[in-house]
């Protein structure tokens, strides 16, 4: 399998605090990256820092003295724009899915890319959404169905083609109890046996038929004190459902009064979920004991101290470590919708906006921004959309 190596390197860090950002001056003959880190998406917790992807870019928070590090291409990444992201304690091991399906395989600061699904001709989909650890394998859910990585060798072991006739299915997320592995997909739940040697074989699988919306499309599924936890994403938008089940039969879970259910996974002694507004950390009661109000979260971790983490999608990387809510956010730009950019006097000026193809409006709101002494600052006018050109006079 083809794999190239390369190793990261950490830039020199400062302290960041909630929404004062600051940033340091590159030397001569370097390059350095104009991302935005506002709108996070993903949030993975290790045992010393926390990983966060933005639209514009990775980022990590340092438990230890408060700072930062941005990590692009320029550090050795392979690729920009981060679909899927998971850490295992158990294999010290960072899994980077990129939007184009390329992977990132990152232990111990050494990164082993795996270009495979990236270079492989796949007709469809072949976006990857997830990934899930158990034992030494990571099980990627993919828009055609479910790629096995083994980390011992770091390579490709098997694809499992789920759909039916052993057609293409799009996989949002992999779970197992240890004895089966369960699918989450846009046509169901589906299940087999976890030492089936032919789990390549499409009848290898089951539909689960039991559940509520049976043939539907299931967005999220977890074990979590021996319940099985599983979300069904309303076509229409209005209304999402959760289930659990402790052997029990299904039950829809009353918790969950919000409208749609972003994410939800196992943490061990919690379990998280995500809901439009915010995260809810659940016990082994099933009761939840605890809730971090964000505006827009997309994804949730844990520390070793039970704080909540959450990439917030406008917010940042939002805590409520140390008791108070606060928030991460790495000096850049608002986000990527820059359409031209100008400079005087050591100043950079950029205006966002954006027309389509046949040059009707896109509808961003107009912002100014600024870069002048190695920090970014910016105007907004929220009155007006699509700014295309500037001039400095």
């Amino acid at each position: 399998m083809p794999m190239r190596t390369r190793f990261i390197l950490f830039l020199t860090s400062v302290i960041l605090w909630p929404f004062f950002p600051l940033n340091g001056q590159t030397k001569l003959g370097q390059w350095r990256t104009h991302l935005p880190y506002k709108f996070c998406k993903l949030v993975e917790v290790t045992k010393d820092r926390i990983f966060c992807s933005s639209t514009g870019g990775l980022f990590t928070y340092n438990l230890t003295d408060n700072s930062i590090e941005k990590l692009s291409k320029i550090d050795g990444l392979s690729d920009i724009g981060v679909s899927a992201m998971r850490w295992s304690d158990q294999l010290n091991t960072l899994i980077l899915a990129y939007q184009n399906s390329n992977i990132d395989i990152i232990r111990e600061g050494v990164i082993l890319n795996m270009p495979d699904i990236l270079k492989k001709q796949i007709t469809g989909d072949k976006s990857i959404y997830d990934i899930y650890f158990l034992g030494s394998n990571a099980y990627l859910s993919t828009g055609f169905g479910i790629v096995v990585i083994n980390l011992e060798k770091d390579e490709i072991k098997e694809t499992y083609y789920i759909g039916e006739n052993g057609n293409a299915l799009r996989v949002n997320r992999v779970t197992s109890d240890g004895t089966f592995i369960f699918a989450a997909t846009e046509k169901g739940i589906k299940k087999g046996l976890l030492d089936d040697p032919y789990l390549v074989d499409y009848n290898a699988w089951e539909t689960i038929n039991d559940i509520p919306n049976a043939n539907g499309n299931f967005s999220n599924i977890a074990f979590f004190e021996n319940a099985f936890f599983a979300s069904f994403r309303d076509p229409a938008g209005v209304q999402d459902k959760v289930y659990y089940n402790e052997g029990n039969g299904w039950i829809e879970y009353p918790y969950f009064t919000m409208t749609g259910c972003v994410e939800i996974l196992n943490h061990g002694n919690y379990l998280t979920l995500v809901d439009n507004d915010q995260v809810n950390l659940i016990n082994s009661d099933f009761l939840v004991i605890r809730k971090l109000w964000t505006g827009s979260p997309r994804s949730a971790s844990l520390d070793d101290d039970g704080n909540i983490w959450a990439a917030d999608f406008g917010g940042g990387l939002i805590t409520n470590r140390g008791g108070e809510i606060w928030s991460v956010i790495p000096d850049g730009h608002q986000s990527t919708n820059v359409y031209e950019m100008a400079s005087a006097d050591n100043i950079l000026y950029t205006v966002q906006g954006g027309v389509t193809g046949s040059w009707n409006n896109q509808f961003y709101v107009a912002v100014l921004e600024t870069f002048r002494e190695s920090k970014w600052e910016y105007q907004t006018d929220p009155e007006s959309r699509d700014l295309v050109k500037l001039a400095v006079d």
